[in-house]
């Protein structure tokens, strides 16, 4: 199959990464900087087992020994530069403003695209709540819309139970092999997690890995794919 239309393969690469960052993500962690306690997190992927009060404990004792250690060496710390620390067979990706600290769990560092959006995030949620993060005192009502911001900031949907939607199928413009598969699974009355969709495609389209990835998460932009189940 033909390169997709418009795309460097460098692009491909990325969108590519980033469904698998996504699709990997266990846990997004909210943190108040200052106090290191998480006060708003979203599960998917049996993240629901992660005890996030511990990993943001971890998170704020190891960046207090890298201020302390910084300062002994005559260094500057990296201050709100995104981190990643590999563990075993997982990863912790942080991203800092300047009151609010976001954590992730996935099974690897997370890529450019991902990086990005979670800044954005923290910058836009910092902004929107600056006065409570900033006095903040344990209360976690307040922060009742990080659900919302996170779903409108990050693709977190494709972690959703799905179907096609066939009104958005009729217009979307993917290669013909891939419509075909999608307008069986319409008639079939699929539903379906859109990670299980590559290995579908690669086999019923013949795509290669790379590419069953990326008309995934392409006709995943096109509204294609209809939201039956989120993550409680």
């Amino acid at each position: 199959m033909p390169k997709p239309k418009n795309k460097t393969q460098y692009e491909i690469l990325q969108d590519v990464k980033y469904f698998d960052d996504i699709t990997s993500c266990q846990i997004i962690m909210a943190i108040q900087k200052q106090s290191g306690e998480c006060f708003e997190k979203e599960y998917y992927n049996q993240g629901d087992g992660i005890k996030e009060n511990f990993v943001s404990g971890f998170l704020t004792a190891l960046s207090s020994f890298e201020t302390v250690i910084s300062e002994q060496l005559g260094m500057e710390s990296e201050g709100n530069q995104i981190k990643a620390i590999q563990y075993g067979d997982f990863s912790i990706s942080i991203v800092d403003g300047e009151l609010l600290r976001l954590a992730l769990i996935s099974s690897e560092p997370i890529g450019n695209l991902f990086r990005d959006k979670c800044k954005i995030l923290v910058d836009t949620y910092e902004e929107k709540h600056s006065y409570d993060l900033e006095k903040f005192r344990g209360d976690m009502d307040i922060f009742f819309d990080f659900r919302q911001e996170v779903e409108k900031q990050l693709d977190v949907k494709l972690n959703y139970k799905s179907k096609i939607n066939a009104k958005s199928l009729e217009k979307y413009e993917g290669p013909k092999s891939v419509r075909k598969v999608l307008e069986t699974m319409v008639k079939m009355g699929e539903e379906f997690y859109p990670v299980n969709l590559p290995p579908i495609l690669m086999r019923e389209a013949e795509l290669t890995e790379t590419n069953a990835k990326y008309y995934t998460y392409d006709a995943y932009l096109w509204y294609v794919f209809e939201q039956i189940e989120s993550p409680k």
